[in-house]
This record gives structure tokens, sequence and C-alpha cells, in this order.
């Protein structure tokens, strides 16, 4: 299973450790400014493991400085590349004009809110909206 994000730690294990793990599972993740998911897809020889991986991603994380780092340093990269594209530059121009850039439909990210990002912000918003949201988990 590849997790590449820092939110794959758990308390017990290491990036490197999810990521040397072959059950030919990978995940999709999503999130807007009213929704989050996370689809798991795997094979039915490795349903269990990948579930057991899974509930370490989701209730054991713990964002280390190193992973916060290397996550912040990679989303305002790829920040960079999105606002060359004409795509984003026409969807995030469109919504902020139609809602207004206060409104969480309207807000356009900026590299500096990345620099800015703590470890602890991180761990807030996970206990906040990953925890505790009321989430519904379907497994099939």
């Amino acid at each position: 299973m590849s997790f590449y994000r820092f939110r794959s730690l758990s308390r017990t294990r290491t990036s490197s450790s999810f990521c040397s793990i072959s059950l030919g599972s990978f995940y999709q993740s999503e999130a807007g400014p009213d929704f989050r998911s996370f689809t798991v897809y795997a094979l039915k020889s490795a349903f269990a493991q990948t579930v057991e991986l899974l509930r370490l991603v989701l209730f054991e994380a713990r964002f280390p400085d190193e992973e916060v780092a290397l996550y912040k340093k990679r989303n305002s990269e790829n920040l960079k590349v999105n606002k060359e594209k004409v795509s984003w530059m026409a969807r995030t121009n469109f919504n902020s004009a139609l809602f207004g850039k206060n409104y969480p439909y309207g807000f356009v990210q900026d590299e500096a809110d990345f620099d800015n990002l703590s470890r602890e912000e991180l761990i807030s918003y996970h206990q906040k909206n990953t925890l505790s949201s009321g989430g519904l988990m379907i497994l099939a």
C-alpha cells in the first residue's frame, strides 16, 4: 500500500515502513470546503491488512516535524504548478469573484499558507475534523 503523505504515519509505523508494504492496495483522497473523502481500493486477499493500515493512518497519526516540512514543501510546489494552469486559474478566479475571497468556496490558497502552517495546527485539524467529525466509513 503506497501511503505517500505524512498523514500515513502512525505512532507505531514510519513512512518508510508503510511504503515498503506491498498489498496491491491504493488510495485516493479528495477534499473541498464542505467534504472530505478517502477511498481505499484493496485486493480481497489483503482486505484485513489494508483496513488495519487505514486504522493506523486515521486514528494513530502523529505528524513528525520532518514529514510536515516535506508535506508543506510538496504542496507549495504543487500549488505553484497549478497556478500556471488555465483551468486552475479560471476555476479559482471564478469562484473568488462569485463567492468572495473570505468565503470557503472563494478562498484561494497561497504558498505562504503552507509556509505558515504549523504541526500543531495540523494535529488540531486532524483531531477536530477527522477523529470527531462523525464521518461515515463504508466497507464493501
